[in-house]
Parts: C-alpha cells; sequence; structure tokens
C-alpha cells in the first residue's frame, strides 16, 4: 500500500513537472543531472553552518552578495581578494567578468546593483539552465 502511494505521488509530479523534468531530452548540451547546481550551492550551505547563519535580513543578503562573487571568481579563475580589492579601488576596467550571460531574470531583479552595473556580477541567481556561470 506504501509503495503504490509513492507511485501515485510520482505519477502526479511528472504529470505537473514532466516538462521542466524533461528539459534535457529537448535541449541538447542540457545536462541529466543537477551537479553543477548543487555544487554551486554548497558553498552557500557551508558559510551558513560555519557562520551559524545571518540574524537579519541585510546579513543574509551580504552573505549572498559575497558569496556569489566569491563562487564567480573561482570558477573563472580570478583571486577573489584582488578582485575585490580592485573593485573597491576603482580598477573596473581590469576585471576579467562579462555581463553578456545573465539571465533575464537576474538582469532585472538586480539592474540597479552597483557590481551588476560594474557588470561584475549577476546576483544569488547565477547559474543559466545550461549550468555555465556568468
Amino acid at each position: 500500500a506504501h509503495i503504490d502511494s509513492d507511485y501515485k505521488r510520482y505519477g502526479k509530479r511528472l504529470k505537473r513537472e514532466g516538462e521542466q523534468l524533461l528539459t534535457f531530452l529537448k535541449h541538447k548540451g542540457v545536462p541529466y543531472h543537477n551537479n553543477t547546481s548543487e555544487r554551486a550551492l554548497r558553498l552557500f550551505a557551508l558559510a551558513r553552518k560555519v557562520c551559524y547563519s545571518s540574524r537579519s535580513r541585510r546579513g543574509i543578503k551580504t552573505s549572498e552578495i559575497l558569496t556569489t562573487i566569491y563562487s564567480t571568481c573561482m570558477i573563472r579563475g580570478v583571486n577573489p581578494y584582488t578582485f575585490m580589492k580592485d573593485y573597491l579601488d576603482g580598477k573596473t576596467d581590469t576585471i576579467p567578468l562579462q555581463q553578456n550571460c545573465m539571465t533575464s531574470v537576474c538582469a532585472s531583479t538586480y539592474k540597479n546593483h552597483p557590481l551588476l552595473q560594474a557588470g561584475i556580477m549577476c546576483g544569488p541567481d547565477f547559474l543559466h539552465w545550461d549550468g555555465r556561470f556568468c
């Protein structure tokens, strides 16, 4: 009886979300797994655990932004310390990060953020559907 209810539940989910769950079948290059996303979120989870999370909305937002910058730098092979120092010193022309791979959601959500305007980051939503980091 328990197994039957699991099958029914999974059947309902497949009916409801099948289009999204099977995207990789329709689009070449889309992975069948979400390992890239899971690995990207791991840093956020570890930071939250080690730092005992933030107690304010501002602290959470700051943590998200800093973790995003750090993650993006690491993926692109950029030293995060040098990157932030250059940015804070106003040397944005030396920063090798591009803005052209942002999703529309990311761009519209963070369009007024100074780091986004400088072409540096795109907030917590920095993963594309195909696993590329922007």
